[in-house]
């Protein structure tokens, strides 16, 4: 699997809503171990989820992900945010969440294909200093990362919204 990805100032929409409209998987298959173990770590700066995405923004098997300084548009049709499966690991910090559920919606580990439930998952996930949502959690003993390189937080929600809006995509 690939490694040591940086997604910075994008913006993923479509342009209506259906059923399947999803936008970031990272980890295809929870049976690739063999490639994705020790791989996929994604860094999502800056970004923007906007609208008609249903769910994956983004979902992540194996590798560690950390998603900061981003935005998710308001989407009543929106399923979850941010999405941990088999193996993965997520921190996630200053960005602006916007579904107004528990941490359990906003942050969703899933079951998969392979009909594993939430509970036969390994994975560690971390929410600070967002909007709301905040919290952690892990499951058969993953241990959480925080990202080892500094980077620019924006702590301030309006100027995070408006710096993500106005950028030129």
């Amino acid at each position: 699997g690939s490694d040591n990805i940086s997604v910075t100032w994008c913006k993923f929409t479509y342009t209506n809503y259906r059923a399947h409209n999803t936008s970031n998987l990272v980890g295809h298959d929870d049976w690739n171990y063999v490639e994705d173990e020790n791989h996929l770590n994604v860094t999502w700066g800056n970004c923007w989820w906007d609208a008609n995405i249903h769910e994956r923004t983004p979902r992540v098997r194996y590798g560690k992900n950390h998603i900061y300084n981003s935005y998710m548009s308001d989407d009543s049709k929106r399923n979850s945010e941010i999405q941990v499966g088999y193996e993965g690991k997520i921190y996630a910090d200053y960005n602006r969440l916007t579904q107004a559920v528990t941490t359990s919606n906003a942050y969703k580990n899933l079951g998969t294909a392979n009909n594993k439930k939430p509970s036969d998952l390994f994975y560690s996930y971390k929410f600070e200093n967002n909007n709301k949502n905040n919290g952690s959690g892990n499951h058969k003993s993953v241990e959480y990362f925080t990202p080892t390189y500094s980077y620019l937080k924006i702590t301030d929600q309006e100027t995070l919204a408006s710096e993500i809006k106005n950028a030129n995509y």
